[in-house]
């Protein structure tokens, strides 16, 4: 939150299709783990954001995305964490080759970054959300 705005991670990194974007931190599940400890873990590998400090807050929902034109689907589970520390605290990680850059930002900016409708209306139920919880 600052100024009574929540700000979200976004992170700009090439896709398996090779087109740039801007996206929500992503992960594969290891064996054994169960989704938040995976989300968790992920987020530590991609953004150096300490586990212990990342509170879920909710779990927005699974869903099946599916490429057509790649002829395969994926199930998707999106979390929203608080993050108690600096956000100075990210730092992309070298072994993280296709993640460059990360920014904090409010919603509005990025909505204008993301290109997928889907992860669009994703980042904007979060927005509504965080309203709600610090009403």
């Amino acid at each position: 939150m600052k100024n009574n705005q929540p700000y979200f991670l976004v992170i700009k990194r090439q896709a398996i299709s090779k087109k740039i974007e801007w996206t929500a931190p992503k992960w594969k599940a290891i064996s054994g783990e169960n989704p938040v400890q995976t989300a968790k873990r992920e987020i530590f590998e991609e953004t150096n954001l300490k586990e212990n400090l990342l509170i879920e807050k909710w779990k927005l929902w699974d869903f099946i995305i599916s490429f057509p034109e790649n002829s395969f689907s994926k199930k998707v589970t999106y979390f929203l964490f608080e993050y108690k520390w600096d956000t100075d605290d990210v730092k992309i990680i070298d072994s993280e080759w296709y993640i460059w850059v990360y920014n904090w930002l409010p919603i509005n900016k990025v909505i204008n970054l993301i290109s997928y409708q889907w992860l669009r209306e994703i980042y904007r139920k979060w927005y509504m959300i965080v309203m709600n919880l610090n009403e």
